[in-house]
């Protein structure tokens, strides 16, 4: 592959927005309207694109189009100087009004569940000129997504220092045995040793190596405990259909059963004799400074989470 570097100064920023546009949309007819472009004109400005720069930027079907590999080298790189520029534009405009611009912010399903809703109207409220984004992944997904710069914030559960994040812990959660609504074991059961909680089948989510269920299993065994786990599920929903009366049981925090513990659906039971919480760390990516609009959200996270702790609504679970 012979790329003509020669020419890369004759791109403009038209030229990167129509590519990037296609890539996104798969084709150029898709693309076209979107871009608020006639489709000969937009294919006339990739065929132009390819001479500029010497080689095949997309391979063109019947059915769409795909980058080259060096297309996949483009896109990447066009990728992040767009949103560069645009958070310079933003920041600009924050100089002289209201927090401006794009700040996308993730968190774990069993965050999500009480946090989601409150921070977006909050947002929405008191930060109008702010494009949020909210991201309900694994942490592990938080965790990459964060270093890729895809996302600018996270509330995410992580063991230990992880390269290129900085946490700040913000709030500490128990967990609690989790089980059927409908599993006679655990009728008017109060709470549960954690020997006997050790005895049942186990459904924990998915182990990695920062972002995994070995809080649990470190509580547990450093009470002389190890437990019976026998499938773990990187999906909260999976998770719960696989409790069942007789069945299995799993140990999650309060947050991730929330609403079906007011729908009555599972049991949530206190695990007696051992000190089961976990924290969650207010994460950044290391190498990436916070734009204005990143920080107003960042503060304004940390205050719904305070409101929503204080009023209740987020139990069992304390800001440090």
């Amino acid at each position: 592959m012979t790329v003509n570097t020669r020419n890369v100064s004759s791109i403009d920023l038209k030229h990167l927005r129509y590519f990037v546009g296609v890539v996104d949309a798969g084709s150029l007819s898709r693309a076209a309207p979107r871009l608020h472009i006639v489709q000969p004109a937009l294919s006339n400005r990739m065929s132009a694109l390819e001479q500029y720069l010497g080689t095949l930027l997309l391979h063109r079907t019947p059915s769409g189009v795909r980058p080259t590999e060096a297309g996949k080298i483009l896109y990447a790189s066009a990728t992040r100087i767009l949103r560069e520029l645009q958070s310079v534009a933003d920041e600009l405009a924050v100089l002289s009004s209201a927090p401006v611009g794009s700040v996308r912010f993730g968190c774990s399903p069993s965050t999500s569940t009480v946090l989601a809703k409150p921070l977006i109207d909050a947002v929405i409220q008191k930060l109008p000129h702010v494009r949020f984004s909210f991201v309900c992944a694994a942490s592990t997904d938080i965790y990459q997504r964060l270093l890729r710069g895809d996302l600018d914030l996270a509330l995410i559960y992580k063991d230990g220092a992880v390269p290129g994040v900085t946490g700040t812990p913000l709030v500490r959660e128990n967990m609690f045995l989790v089980a059927s609504a409908e599993d006679p074991r655990f009728q008017n059961m109060e709470a549960i040793s954690a020997q006997r909680a050790s005895e049942f089948d186990l459904v924990l989510a998915t182990q990695s190596r920062y972002f995994g269920t070995e809080v649990i299993h470190d509580r547990f065994l450093a009470a002389g405990v190890r437990l019976r786990v026998v499938a773990q599920i990187d999906s909260v929903d999976a998770l719960f259909d696989m409790l069942a009366p007789g069945g299995a049981v799993s140990i999650i925090p309060w947050a991730a059963c929330a609403q079906r513990e007011r729908a009555g659906s599972i049991r949530v039971v206190p695990v007696s004799g051992i000190d089961l919480w976990r924290v969650l760390d207010f994460c950044v990516p290391s190498e990436h400074p916070l734009t204005p609009a990143a920080e107003a959200v960042a503060s304004l996270a940390r205050s719904v989470v305070a409101q929503l702790i204080g009023a209740g609504s987020w139990r069992h679970a304390e800001c440090i």
